[in-house]
């Protein structure tokens, strides 16, 4: 009984430690030493604060184990299809500023070889 009830002081306090974007103290709580929870409910909360901090692979493992736990929890299922969503969005965004990033430096060296080739 007195177990129950320190797990759920614990989950309100990590719960209000996410919402005011302390995100680590949170995380902490609900993981001691790193060791992930079996409470699907903490789970969720984990993946929760992964997909605020733009960890959407984290946040679909989080989800994934979530199910495994609460195999048919609708909300689970829909998180979990977004943080994929967003995981693929974000891989094609990564792709795409990569990609800038080279054509920026290939310009600034041509650039470079254009400015200081020597005058004939």
């Amino acid at each position: 009984m007195i177990e129950s009830c320190v797990a759920k002081i614990r989950f309100a306090r990590a719960t209000e430690l996410a919402q005011s974007k302390r995100f680590l103290e949170a995380e902490a709580l609900l993981s001691p030493k790193g060791v992930l929870t079996d409470d699907p409910c903490e789970l969720d909360l984990l993946a929760r604060i992964a997909a605020k901090q733009e960890q959407f692979g984290k946040a679909r493992h989080l989800w994934e184990a979530a199910l495994l736990k609460v195999p048919n929890n609708e909300e689970y299922t829909e998180c979990l299809q977004q943080a994929q969503k967003w995981e693929r969005l974000s891989n094609g965004l990564d792709k795409v500023v990569n990609y800038g990033v080279w054509v920026v430096v290939a310009l600034t060296i041509a650039v470079m070889v254009y400015v200081f080739k020597p005058l004939k």
